[in-house]
């Protein structure tokens, strides 16, 4: 697990998976992969932190090319996450919720060893994925 601490919230990325689809989802086609990463959102402010006030996610290839969630996956990747129900929820001050967020990639270009993770925060939060 790696921590990464922001104004307001820390995330802590729990697991990096690429399977081949999901349980209750989609499941990559010929030259595709799935990216999901498991993470936890922790709010360290002093009120209450909304859906809509989370940091944003995104993977950078070696290039800086930026390549944004599948919204879709990432929903059908959070029904296998316990308690999922709280992830809509507002987050209270010193609590935190588990979640996934999910990518759909051309498998070639894909490079877990080159690739990073990106968290909009003040500041940006960086994460390799190996």
């Amino acid at each position: 697990m790696t921590l990464g601490k922001a104004k307001g919230v820390d995330v802590t990325v729990i697991k990096v998976t690429t399977p081949k689809g999901i349980k209750y989802g989609p499941q990559a086609k010929s030259g595709e992969t799935l990216v999901i990463v498991g993470y936890r959102l922790k709010n360290t402010a002093d009120k209450p932190l909304s859906l809509l006030e989370r940091p944003a996610f995104a993977l950078i290839d070696a290039q800086g090319q930026r390549y944004n969630p599948d919204d879709f996956i990432t929903a059908s990747a959070g029904v296998e996450v316990a308690a999922q129900n709280s992830f809509v929820a507002d987050i209270n001050p010193n609590t935190s919720i588990d979640g996934r967020v999910a990518w759909k990639l051309d498998a070639t270009a894909f490079d877990r060893n080159t690739w990073k993770l990106v968290v909009a925060g003040d500041p940006q939060l960086t994460f390799a994925l190996k």
